[in-house]
Parts: C-alpha cells; structure tokens; sequence
C-alpha cells in the first residue's frame, strides 16, 4: 500500500502541510506553468496533477540543488534523507556539480561577476 518511490515521501510531507497551505503551493505552481491539474467529474470531486514540460525543465536545477545539499550537509540534521549516505552517492553528487563547473568554465559563464 505504501510501496513506490514517492509514497513515503508524499506521506511525510503531508503530514505537515494544511490543506490551505498544499492548496496554496499547489495553485501557485499551476499559475507558474510548473504543473498543469485536471479535474475529473466524479463524485467526489477527483483532481489530478502532473508536471508540465515547462515544469520538467527545473529538473536538471533540482538535482544540482539536491548534489550541493547532499555534499554540504555535515554539521545539519538531516530529516528526510532521500539519498542514501553512501560513498558512491557522494561520488555521484560531486561529479554532477563538477560537469556543471566544467561547463560554466567551458561557455564562459563565470565572467558575468567580473563585470
């Protein structure tokens, strides 16, 4: 019943969450293009949500974002892990930031803060 990749998490996180807060949350990501919902008539009310292809594109960002997390957690109590604490995960979150470096290197891209 609770077997998958998301449920526990979508479990956790609830928790904490009110219905007004997640409704909130939930409108301001369809209002942003990030997700699209689709209600389906049916009694009750059901709604369904799914990210956008706009939505898709903060992919690549988030994994940059959970890498610099992952290695920078020491001194932080970590309280919902969602990547194992293993040396092969670290090695697989610092070669993630280091092909991003090496592409900021690669265009450029670090010159903007010289100007």
């Amino acid at each position: 019943m609770i077997g998958g990749k998301w449920k526990p998490l979508i479990l956790r996180y609830l928790d904490g969450a009110s219905k007004k807060t997640l409704t909130a949350q939930l409108r301001e990501l369809e209002n942003d293009g990030i997700i699209s919902r689709k209600v389906i008539p049916t009694v009750p009310v059901q709604t369904e949500y799914s990210v956008t292809e706009h939505g898709k594109t903060l992919f690549p960002l988030l994994d940059i974002m959970c890498a610099w997390g992952y290695l920078n957690q020491d001194g932080y109590e970590i309280k919902h892990a969602t990547c194992p604490p293993t040396e092969r995960a670290r090695e697989v979150k610092k070669m993630c930031l280091q092909k991003l470096q090496n592409w900021i290197d690669d265009n450029n891209l670090g010159d903007w803060k010289k100007e």
